[in-house]
């Protein structure tokens, strides 16, 4: 199957989960995160603000705020994410593509460049077990992972979204581990 033919596939999958059946996964995901020793021990993490039926990730982060662990937001500026702290809950705005964005001003390159111990939970629309993933097509993680090595990705996602097989090209990135619910 083709990476056109994928996303048409796990789109569809994606729209015929339930709104208990999201919930439910949400509140495991969120138990997991808990007890994951890489976030455990992480002084930054990036986060997702969930678009559409992608497992929700806004429950467990905005619990997180002012405990310890600053959560960053991912803001869209043309075809770069510009990566900005959230502090407070309602801190955020309709930006790019509907996705709620912080209203706090962006972290620098070199701000960025010198963090350690720093994690960032990647969506997309398909994985397969080795860290393969096939976002929505514009290239937003993988522009910002490879500019960024520092970072370690964590993929997160359905089980139905897991694949045999993601077909990664030159400019992909591999998640350095998975959080399958």
């Amino acid at each position: 199957m083709d990476k056109y033919e994928l996303r048409r596939t796990m789109r569809a999958q994606l729209q015929a989960l339930s709104a208990v059946d999201i919930s439910s996964r949400a509140e495991h995901l969120y138990q997991v995160l808990d007890k994951n020793p890489v976030l455990q021990n992480a002084r930054y993490c990036m986060v997702y603000w969930e678009l559409g039926n992608e497992l929700p990730l806004s429950g467990w982060f905005l619990k997180k705020l002012g405990e310890g662990v600053q959560i960053l937001l991912p803001k869209v500026q043309g075809t770069d994410l510009l990566i900005c702290p959230l502090n407070q809950a309602n801190a955020v705005i309709k930006g790019a593509f509907g996705i709620d964005e912080p209203t706090s001003d962006a972290w620098s390159r070199e701000k960025l460049e010198e963090l350690t111990d720093w994690v960032v939970l990647v969506p997309g629309l398909a994985f397969d077990r080795r860290g393969g993933r096939l976002g929505r097509g514009k290239g937003f993680y993988d522009r910002f992972l490879n500019a960024y090595p520092n970072a370690y990705p964590i993929g997160v996602c359905y089980a139905e979204q897991v694949v045999e097989d993601v077909k990664m090209e030159e400019h992909d990135i591999r998640m350095r581990e998975m959080i399958i619910v």
